[in-house]
């Protein structure tokens, strides 16, 4: 694990996303996409529609244009209109890319937005 990396060990991957998503906001053209209402319930349905029928070889485009998905990496580049720019490793249990977030969301915002969703537990 590298210093750009976040364990979210005993996290929800929806839970985890959405604290992502209110941790950062809408730049540019995404405002007109934005969800400020944005519930845990609808993003566990979005990551539900992004999960592959079957494995992957390559990554591929996914409903919405919300990210891409391989195997159990699930790369966020924009997410209805936020930048989250990191990768969800599944497996490992694994934030990956945080300097991305932290570039447009603030100094210490990953950490922060990783720090209020272990206060809920």
């Amino acid at each position: 694990m590298s210093e750009n990396d976040i364990s979210y060990e005993g996290i929800d991957e929806a839970e985890l996303v959405h604290g992502l998503y209110h941790g950062t906001r809408a730049l540019g053209m995404g405002r007109l996409h934005d969800a400020a209402g944005l519930s845990v319930e609808q993003v566990r349905a979005d990551l539900e529609a992004m999960k592959p029928q079957r494995p992957l070889s390559a990554p591929q485009d996914l409903p919405g244009g919300h990210g891409n998905r391989e195997g159990d990496v699930l790369y966020l580049d924009y997410y209805r209109g936020r930048p989250l720019k990191c990768s969800i490793d599944t497996g490992r249990k694994l934030l990956r890319g945080v300097r991305l977030y932290d570039r447009d969301a603030g100094p210490g915002a990953c950490a922060a937005v990783m720090e209020r969703l272990r206060g809920k537990r």
